[in-house]
């Protein structure tokens, strides 16, 4: 069965018109093949082609695009490996850079809430159209759920490390988060920095009330800070960078991914790495498309 195939059957499955996605079929079809051709990423095409939702899907077609900005490119990538041999846990992605530098990727797509997407298609129905408001208190809520799924990607929920295992020499660590639905599709560059950073590196308009996960302790702690900054202790000594992600718009705006390109925000962590080498170490990753402040 060729690749288009198996792609109208995968949005047949789920109750998607094939034929009205028929160009972004093609183009995605391109990107599915070229991975195909590499013979690296027979498991990820198979997890893909065996999904059952919307929801999997959409987070298999990441993985995909991810895969295709670094191949196509000429950076080649291994799927699915391991930093330590008893951790049952695979990272996504590695690149060896080079003999001294190898960066490991673990991707992560935060969909929207689903208390929203219930609320606008309910609206939808009786009205024929939607409209969604975000407070104070729930763009806030939005930045500390953005926090504890990045957390998932390198921590169990009882606190202990998974999958990325202290810092490696050599070896960086980066968590790829793909924010295009969060905050009503309208996540900015602040809204990053807030996650990682917190209220004191942003102007007040910016401030949420929010600790980041690479914050420092202050003076005047409290309590509540205090157990945070314990919290987020693996993050802040494992985890060397993140990558924010969104769609750039040049595919389908839907909630099937497919045929999307990514635009990259890369934020690094002061507490690991030096401003300076991190830059050096982001130079052979200068084909992926950035997230330019006039695209938010």
């Amino acid at each position: 069965m060729t690749t288009r195939e198996k792609l109208r059957n995968l949005l047949a499955s789920i109750g998607a018109n094939a034929d009205h996605w028929q160009d972004n079929v093609e183009k995605f079809r391109i990107k599915v093949d070229l991975l195909d051709q590499s013979g690296k990423y027979g498991n990820l095409l198979k997890s893909f082609f065996s999904c059952k939702d919307l929801n999997t899907i959409n987070s298999y077609s990441f993985e995909i695009l991810f895969a295709y900005d670094f191949e196509a490119n000429g950076l080649s990538l291994e799927y699915e490996v391991k930093q330590c041999d008893e951790d049952s846990h695979s990272i996504d992605f590695r690149c060896c850079l080079d003999d001294k530098s190898i960066l490991f990727f673990e991707l992560r797509l935060i969909q929207q809430r689903n208390w929203i997407t219930q609320s606008q298609k309910n609206q939808l129905n009786s009205e024929g159209w939607y409209t969604t408001v975000l407070g104070g208190e729930d763009e806030k809520n939005e930045t500390i759920r953005l926090q504890n799924l990045i957390l998932e990607k390198c921590q169990s929920r009882r606190g202990n490390p998974i999958k990325f295992h202290g810092v490696i020499d050599g070896a960086y660590n980066f968590i790829v988060v793909n924010v295009s639905e969060l905050h009503l599709n309208m996540c900015d560059r602040a809204d990053c920095y807030l996650a990682v950073y917190g209220d004191r590196y942003l102007p007040p308009v910016f401030r949420r009330g929010v600790f980041g996960l690479w914050d420092e302790l202050p003076d005047n702690y409290t309590a509540e800070i205090l157990e945070l900054y314990k919290k987020f202790r693996i993050f802040r000594e494992c985890i060397h960078g993140v990558m924010f992600v969104k769609f750039d718009g040049t595919g389908n705006w839907s909630r099937l991914y497919l045929d999307q390109g990514l635009q990259y925000f890369i934020v690094g962590n002061n507490n690991l790495v030096e401003s300076g080498r991190f830059q050096e170490l982001l130079t052979p990753l200068s084909f992926l498309k950035k997230w330019n402040k006039d695209d938010e």
